[in-house]
Parts: structure tokens; C-alpha cells; sequence
């Protein structure tokens, strides 16, 4: 029967259906995309699943919105303390509402989840005079149920010194003033540039001087794009690793001299720093995620070519009654001859891949937790899953803009070369590849399996790409015309959907043991 295989294959995995798989990892958006927030744009429904809108309770029949907030876990969210106090008196826990799903305002909707809260934390030193401490926890009375339109964000769990983002942009988002003068009743978002506090201070050193403290940071473009009124108490996010991380929470700004009581669009915003609360979130018994911090935990599919095969599967009764409820909708982590995977096990994986000419998110590689130094080479190890076109950036900036970086491309022109060229662009369209080298590599990547090997890079330029389980470089090269650094490293695509897998253990030689594939299966 042509085109059909039949194997005999032990199951040894959970099985997950796409709801439980949607409420697995935090930071992670679930509705497929088709920017408060004062000159950004619109956002659309479940693009920010974290994002809730905090309500105070005027009397039975009516409330009013007042804040943004963000969902930590299924019972907390963030927001800033001065959302939650009145006539610089704390506000009752039971006058706060909260609602998450929500996109319009004006609209809410089946995806909407409205929670009451029943206890508000905040430090001891928080003011909504000074806005000292401007940040609290929210503790809602009922869990939220996670789905497409309802997410936890991501918090890092190590404490990252601000001035590493400065020039970074991150993206805000909120119902607030628009450049129309009225609030926004669709979610907006923004993305904005971290700058320097001396920066801050010198743009308006009369506020900043009285509020800019080592737990606040400034950002902001000062062309009108900003935070706004009504965006207070919303976070600012960063994408690291596939995952969205909250970094800040909207606080403070400028008044526009034009129009009482509003923000200085054109003004940078202060923005309470989270990483700065991470003893106090512990102490107050707070859950968060860090998935950048929890090694060898890869349940994510692999990318598929639409190609379908017949499988024969030895399970037991319960797990074949589990199979027949959930029909197709199942994904499965099918381990060949009862081996352990070991290849990834340590790894982070890199998922949400950008394409060719978009904005890569480049990766410092003296903040992984594995990397190697000879007396005279530095080396990584890192893989990737895909039908061809691997590519890699690395260098010695984190935006190569102007300058130049090395890009492999490995197993182009249909998994059968590979490509290295001097990389130089200035812009995201306007680029300029230099070929350093052309290799016959034929069939190196899997669309199943993780093709892992060791990137190490020489002080004379050398560069040499080993296989897991192998002595010899599969690929060698060497740019004559200029220093090579692997500083920073960056991953992309061209056509084809892959992911990576980066910051791996060093000392893992997993030639012929990591022997399992992902399948996503209907049945038969």
C-alpha cells in the first residue's frame, strides 16, 4: 500500500489535548495574529492574553476603568499601587473588579472572565503621592481558567541590571489617551525604547529628579508614541527566548502644559522595574514562571510538511479510550525502541522564529549558562529542527546594524548545501551577503529529530561546526577580512518553519541515543 507505514512504536509521554497544550507555558500568545497608548496602533483580540483591565466598583450597578494589570498566575495580577488607592487612601479589596480577555471597553464579550478581588498587597514604603514602591498584588477570589484569550505572563527569576536594555524596545499596551483626546476603548500597543536615567533626568531633571529612583527606569521615544493616561498600572514586555516577559509596570509622566491633567506624550514615561520586587514577590508567596530557567523541557511540535503516515500504536486500555474521546486532536511524543531522549535534555528552545528581513532577537552568550573557552577558541553548543535553511547570525554587537555579522545558512537549496557569508545590513530590507564559502552538506537537518552540534570560534577566525558524537567539523571557514566574535548569536528562517534549540550542556554526546519524534495524529 503505497505511502503507508506501518510501525509498532511505544508510547511514552502524556498525551495533551490543544486546550491543556494552550495553558502549558507562560508568555506565550495562542490566537494567530492577522499598537496607551498615546500614537500606537491597535492590537487585536488575544494578542495579549496577560493584559487585564482593573475596574473600581462606584456602586452596585457601576463601575469605572481606571488601570491595566497583568496576570502572574491563575489568582494574581500585577498592577501599580496608585490604581488601587483613592484620595491617597488605600482602596477596598471588594470594590475591585477585575476582567481579562477583554479587548473593547465598550463591547467585552464571550471571552471575557470578570473576578472580584479579595485582598490587595503592596509594600510598606508605596505612595500614590511620590510614587515610591508603585506596584501591588492583586489576589483574585476565583481562579482564572487559561485559553486562547487568558495567559500568564513571564517574569524573569534572575535579577538583570536595566542598563543592559537601554536602547532596547519593548511594548506597552493599554486602553489609554490617544492622540485623538479621548481613551481607547479597542486595546492599543506601542513599542518603545528603554533609555539611560541620565537621559531621563536631563530631559526633565524638575519631575525626574523628585520620583526617578534605583527601582524605576525611563523609556520612551518623545515623538508622541507613549504611555498614557488609563495605562497606568499596564506592563511593559519584552520577547526573550519565544517567551514574553513582564519587565515593567506604567507609572508616571509628565503633564502636557496644553491640556490639564494629561500626559506629555512627547515626555518619557517612569515605569516601575519588576526585577527590583523579586525578594518582596516571594516573600509574599507570589508564583511566576521563568521558562528560560527551567532546562530540558521541550513539548512544543516539531514543524510539519503537511505529509501524512500510518502508525500502528501498542498502548493500554486507558490510554486507547483517551485516543478515541479526542480523535485528532492530540500530539504525541513517541519514543523508537524504548530509548531516552538526550540530545535537547538542558537546551532552551527557541520556537517563534523571525523571518529573513525581520528584526532578530540576538542572544549575549556570555549569559548562558554553557559556554566553553579554550586557551584560544570560545564555543556553544546549539541545534535546530527543520526541512532546510538553518540560519544563524552571530557577532559582536546585539544590533549589527552597519556592521557586519557571520550568517550560515545550512542545508539551503533543499537541504543539500551550505552557505556562509559576511552578513552587513542597514536595515530590515537592505542588506548586503558576501559568500565566504559553499559546502555540500546533503540531508544534515530532520523535520523530526534535532540536528545538534558545536559552534566554536577560534582568535585566528576560524570557525569550526562539529556534530554531536563526531570528531571532525562538518563545516569550517574563515573570514580573512575581519575579526570574528560570537558575542552575541541570532537565529532566523527563510521559507520553512524551524526551531532552535541554544544554551545547551557542553559535555552531552547524543550520537545515535536521542531516538523519539513528535506527531500530531488523527485517527484512522
Amino acid at each position: 500500500m503505497a505511502g503507508l507505514v506501518l510501525l509498532s512504536l511505544l508510547l511514552t509521554s502524556v498525551l495533551l489535548t490543544p486546550q491543556q497544550i494552550s495553558a502549558q507555558q507562560c508568555g506565550q500568545v495562542q490566537v494567530l495574529k492577522q499598537g496607551l497608548i498615546f500614537g500606537g496602533t491597535a492590537s487585536t483580540p488575544g494578542m495579549w492574553p496577560w493584559h487585564v483591565a482593573v475596574f473600581h466598583r462606584e456602586s452596585i450597578r457601576r463601575t469605572s476603568y481606571k488601570c491595566g494589570g497583568t496576570i502572574i498566575n491563575r489568582d494574581t495580577v500585577l498592577t501599580a499601587y496608585h490604581c488601587v488607592v483613592e484620595n491617597q487612601r488605600p482602596i477596598a479589596a471588594g470594590r475591585l473588579v477585575v476582567r481579562a480577555g477583554l479587548f473593547d471597553l465598550d463591547v467585552g464579550g464571550p471571552t471575557v472572565q470578570e473576578n472580584r478581588v479579595f485582598d490587595v498587597i503592596s509594600p510598606p514604603g508605596a505612595s500614590a503621592r511620590t510614587f515610591d514602591d508603585d506596584i501591588a498584588i492583586l489576589k483574585m477570589q476565583t481562579q482564572f481558567t487559561y485559553d486562547d484569550y487568558v495567559q500568564p505572563v513571564c517574569i524573569r527569576s534572575e535579577r538583570q541590571d536595566i542598563g543592559q536594555l537601554v536602547g532596547t524596545y519593548g511594548t506597552v499596551v493599554g486602553w489609554g489617551w490617544t492622540e485623538q483626546s479621548t481613551t481607547s476603548a479597542e486595546l492599543r500597543q506601542a513599542n518603545i525604547p528603554v533609555v539611560s536615567a541620565e537621559d531621563c533626568l536631563a530631559s526633565d531633571r524638575n519631575l525626574f529628579s523628585q520620583v526617578l529612583t534605583t527601582k524605576v527606569y525611563c523609556a520612551g521615544s518623545r515623538n508622541g508614541t507613549s504611555s498614557c493616561n488609563g495605562d497606568s498600572g499596564g506592563g511593559m514586555f519584552f520577547r526573550m527566548g519565544g517567551y514574553w516577559f513582564l519587565r515593567g509596570l506604567t507609572s508616571f509622566s509628565a503633564v502636557d502644559a496644553k491640556q490639564s491633567g494629561i500626559c506629555d506624550s512627547h515626555g518619557y514615561v517612569g515605569y516601575t522595574d519588576v526585577a527590583k520586587y523579586l525578594d518582596w514577590l516571594r516573600e509574599q508567596g507570589v508564583r511566576y514562571e521563568d521558562p528560560l530557567q527551567r532546562p530540558g523541557t521541550v513539548s512544543k511540535p516539531v514543524p510539519s510538511d503537511g505529509s501524512t503516515a500510518l502508525l500502528r500504536l501498542a498502548v493500554d486500555p486507558k490510554t486507547k479510550k483517551f485516543l478515541q474521546q479526542h480523535g485528532g486532536n492530540v500530539l504525541l511524543r513517541v519514543q523508537l525502541n524504548g530509548r531516552r531522549v538526550e540530545t535537547v535534555r538542558g537546551c532552551l528552545q527557541y520556537d517563534t522564529v523571525p523571518g529573513y528581513n525581520e528584526t532578530l532577537e540576538y542572544f549575549a552568550t556570555d549569559n548562558f549558562r554553557y559556554v566553553g573557552r579554550t586557551h584560544n577558541s570560545k564555543y556553544i553548543r546549539v541545534g535546530m529542527v527543520g526541512p532546510t535553511d538553518g540560519i544563524i547570525r552571530f557577532g559582536k554587537s546585539r544590533f549589527p546594524y552597519g556592521e557586519s555579522v557571520s550568517e550560515i545558512c545550512l542545508s539551503g537549496w533543499a537541504n543539500q548545501n551550505s552557505e556562509v557569508n559576511r552578513h552587513t545590513r542597514t536595515s530590515n530590507s537592505e542588506y548586503v551577503n558576501t559568500p565566504l564559502k559553499i559546502q555540500l552538506t546533503p540531508n544534515v537537518l530532520s523535520k523530526t529529530r534535532p540536528m545538534m552540534f558545536r559552534l566554536e570560534v577560534f582568535d585566528n577566525g576560524n570557525v569550526l561546526l562539529t556534530k554531536d558524537g563526531e570528531k571532525r567539523p562538518f563545516l569550517e571557514f574563515n573570514d580573512n577580512r575581519q575579526r570574528l566574535d560570537l558575542d552575541y548569536i541570532a537565529f532566523t528562517k527563510w521559507n520553512h518553519e524551524l526551531f532552535y534549540y541554544y544554551d545547551c550542556p557542553l559535555d552531552t554526546d547524543a550520537n545515535g541515543v536521542d531516538d523519539t519524534v513528535l506527531l500530531k495524529c488523527s485517527l484512522a
